[in-house]
């Protein structure tokens, strides 16, 4: 039976991961650009349907046709991007895709998005503010920790210590007035 798609029950907000990001257009055949947020960029690809989410909140369900991986990110050909101008519609969309098709994580591994509003401490028990949101950078990926001021932190050892999900909780070795 046809279920149509405006009856159709859809996912709670938090039953989606942002996953990726919408770069911009590759060339004038609608390709895109696509930064991966997944450790291993190309499992982004192990899903044919992606969720796009615009800069604005619109959501929309689209099929990844091609693929290919590239010392950046990802070149990706959606059904229905067929020129420059669609895919540049498309930059800045985050690519969500839904929990329940992703792999369990093993013990000590997290998604970001799990993290967002954990509060932030270091080793010496200073709060330092609230995980804002991850930024990816060329020497790794960061932390961005709103407090008294806002600081930029390595997610990685040696600097992140410790994630405590029941205290919603992370500790890392930084000094409190960096």
């Amino acid at each position: 039976m046809n279920v149509p798609r405006s009856l159709r029950s859809r996912p709670p907000p938090d039953a989606y991961l942002v996953l990726g990001r919408i770069l911009g257009p590759h060339g004038v055949h609608g390709q895109v650009r696509v930064r991966s947020y997944a450790e291993r960029p190309e499992s982004l690809l192990q899903h044919r349907y992606w969720t796009l989410r615009s800069p604005e909140g619109a959501q929309s369900r689209v099929e990844v046709l091609q693929a290919q991986r590239l010392a950046t990110g990802l070149r990706v050909m959606l059904a229905g991007v067929s020129d420059r101008d669609a895919a540049g519609r498309l930059r800045d969309s985050d690519i969500l895709l839904e929990r329940a098709a992703l792999p369990a994580i093993g013990a000590h591994e997290f998604y970001q998005d799990d993290l967002l509003g954990f509060s932030v401490r270091n080793t010496a028990g200073a709060l330092l503010g609230e995980l804002a949101h991850f930024l990816e950078a060329p020497a790794g990926t960061l932390m961005v920790v709103r407090g008294r001021r806002e600081s930029w932190l390595p997610a990685r050892p040696p600097h992140l210590r410790r994630v405590d999900p029941q205290r919603r909780e992370i500790v890392v070795d930084w000094p409190e007035e960096l």
